[in-house]
């Protein structure tokens, strides 16, 4: 009976011993952490976007622009009313597809003639399939700041170094 009382303090010691040092790393690096504001993350989605149309801080607008069938667009997304979750935004090859929660026709495209058409969602493209997955984790996170709503399960937005 002291034996395996003995045996197993010595493996609690060895447990405890190993794990605080990685916790305590892992502590330094999250208090290091300062999530960016949004000119910081607007001017990393900026230089990551292909077709960055503009940003209006007031009431949160993104502008994309994009050539369908040789004819030129602008997209006004408000990013208030949109939802930072997977189901929303989500990645396909080297772009990023944002959804409006409920099928809303929110989205406003500009095209030929200042003709305007209301859209459900939007394509924003980068130049690779690595680039889409940090623009994705971007615009969750400005989504977030705009409109307050949480993302869960969704990955922090690592800004710095970028």
């Amino acid at each position: 009976m002291k034996n395996k009382l003995l045996i197993s303090s010595i493996f609690l010691y060895i447990v405890a011993a190993v794990s605080i040092p990685a916790s305590a790393e892992d502590i330094k690096k999250t208090v290091k952490y300062k999530p960016p504001t949004m000119d910081q993350t607007v001017g990393f989605i900026q230089g990551i976007m292909t077709n960055f149309g503009g940003f209006e801080p007031g009431d949160c607008t993104l502008t994309s622009t994009a050539v369908i069938n040789s004819v030129a667009y602008e997209y006004n997304i408000p990013l208030r009313e949109l939802d930072p979750s997977f189901q929303y935004v989500k990645t396909r090859l080297s772009c990023v597809t944002l959804s409006v929660p409920g099928n809303k026709k929110i989205i406003t495209r500009t095209g030929r003639d200042n003709k305007e058409a209301m859209k459900q969602k939007v394509d924003i493209c980068t130049e690779n399939q690595e680039s889409a997955k940090k623009l994705a984790t971007a615009m969750r996170y400005l989504i977030s700041i705009c409109s307050g709503k949480d993302c869960t399960d969704c990955p922090a937005f690592p800004w710095e170094g970028q």
